[in-house]
């Protein structure tokens, strides 16, 4: 027990010091879009790095359970998005170089509209607050069971 504690309070320190040193050679334009330098396999690794976190391979794997093979087609969906996105990424992005946008609601705010910016941030908050709770649920019994308190309290 002892053990894994130390583990976790120097893996904590270890991604302090990174973030630190890190923020210390950045501008704030190089934090937000990397200079708008990010290409190919940056931008892929990036995306599935922020879609399949912790939560979505829970929800998956619950999924499996409860469906069996047929939640596969929660990939194929997920593959035919990206495919897309792929398809018109090159249209968007020049896009938002021209008009300096930092994000997909001010994108969708500066070319359709006040109404659809909105709407699109209020997804946005409303998926990324439910994938949160999913998280911190599951980084809960994950916790739980590598310390020796209850699930209940973390």
């Amino acid at each position: 027990m002892y053990l894994s504690v130390i583990f976790f309070v120097i893996y904590t320190i270890i991604i302090v010091i990174i973030g630190f040193v890190s923020s210390k050679k950045e501008s704030e334009e190089d934090f937000m879009i990397a200079e708008r330098k990010v290409e190919g396999i940056q931008v892929a690794a990036t995306m599935s790095a922020g879609w399949f976190d912790g939560a979505i391979l829970a929800v998956y794997i619950a999924y499996i359970y409860q469906y069996g093979f047929s939640a596969i087609w929660i990939f194929i969906g997920l593959a035919f998005g990206f495919l897309l996105l792929k398809k018109y990424a090159g249209k968007i992005k020049q896009k938002a170089d021209e008009l300096q946008i930092y994000s997909m609601p001010e994108y969708f705010y500066k070319i359709l509209g006040k109404k659809n910016g909105l709407m699109f941030s209020f997804f946005l908050v409303l998926q990324f607050f439910l994938l949160l709770v999913v998280n911190l649920i599951i980084s809960g019994k994950v916790l739980s069971t590598i310390f020796p308190v209850s699930y209940f309290i973390l």
